[in-house]
C-alpha cells in the first residue's frame, strides 16, 4: 500500500458519522454520575438516586429503579450527557419521571445531526423509545406533566390524560378498565413522583 492509499484509508475511516452512529442510549441502574449535571441543571435539584422509599403501602427497592440515559459523541471524542429520565416499578406499573435534554444541546448540533434528530422526534422521544425497548414488561407507565414540550412528546410516545390534572398514562399491554382504573387512583394516592 502506498502512502497516498494509506492517507485514503485515514479519511475514510476518519470521515463524519451519522447523529445515530454518535448517539449512545443506555439504561443504568443509577446514573448519578453520568446524569446528575444535566439533573441539576434543568430541575435545579438532588439527583433522584435509587434508594428505598414506601409509597403507600408499597415498599419500593434501588432494584425498582431504571434510568435512562442519552450520551451524545462530539466529532474531538468528548462525550457529554444530553438525556434522561427515570423509572420506578410500582405494583404492576412504571413512574416515568425526571424526562430533560440538555438545554443548549440542539444549538450546538452540526447542521445534519439537528435535522436527523428532529426526524426521530428529538433526544427526549428517543430515550422514552428506548425505555420501552428495554425495560422489563409492565401494564403501563405513569407520569405527571405540566409542560407542554413535554407533553407533546409523551403523547407522540403512546400517553394520554387520565381524569387528575397532570396525571398522564400508557399503557403497555391490555389491561381491563377496571384494573386502570385501581392503578391510577393508586398512583393519584402518591402525589407528585
Amino acid at each position: 500500500m502506498s502512502d497516498h492509499d494509506e492517507h485514503l484509508h485515514d479519511d475514510v475511516s476518519t470521515a463524519a458519522q451519522t447523529f445515530s452512529e454518535c448517539l449512545t442510549l443506555r439504561m443504568e441502574r443509577n446514573a448519578a454520575e453520568i446524569a446528575g449535571e444535566l439533573f441539576r441543571e434543568s430541575f435545579s435539584g438532588n439527583f433522584p438516586q435509587p434508594r428505598e422509599i414506601r409509597l403507600g403501602e408499597f415498599v419500593i427497592r434501588p432494584e425498582d429503579w431504571w434510568q435512562a440515559i442519552a450520551l451524545y459523541r462530539w466529532p474531538d471524542g468528548r462525550e457529554e450527557c444530553v438525556g434522561f429520565t427515570n423509572w420506578i416499578k410500582f405494583q404492576t406499573i412504571y413512574l416515568c419521571g425526571a424526562l430533560c435534554v440538555k438545554k443548549n444541546f440542539y444549538r450546538r448540533l452540526p447542521r445534519d445531526h439537528f435535522r436527523e434528530c428532529r426526524q426521530r422526534g428529538g433526544v427526549a422521544q428517543m430515550v422514552m423509545e428506548f425505555g420501552d425497548a428495554t425495560l422489563p414488561p409492565a401494564d403501563g407507565w405513569f407520569g405527571h406533566c405540566g409542560d407542554t414540550m413535554a407533553y407533546r412528546v409523551d403523547v407522540r410516545v403512546g400517553f394520554e390524560p387520565t381524569e387528575h390534572p397532570f396525571l398522564i398514562a400508557k399503557w403497555t399491554r391490555p389491561v381491563p378498565a377496571e384494573r386502570k382504573q385501581q392503578l391510577t387512583e393508586a398512583v393519584r394516592a402518591i402525589g407528585a413522583f
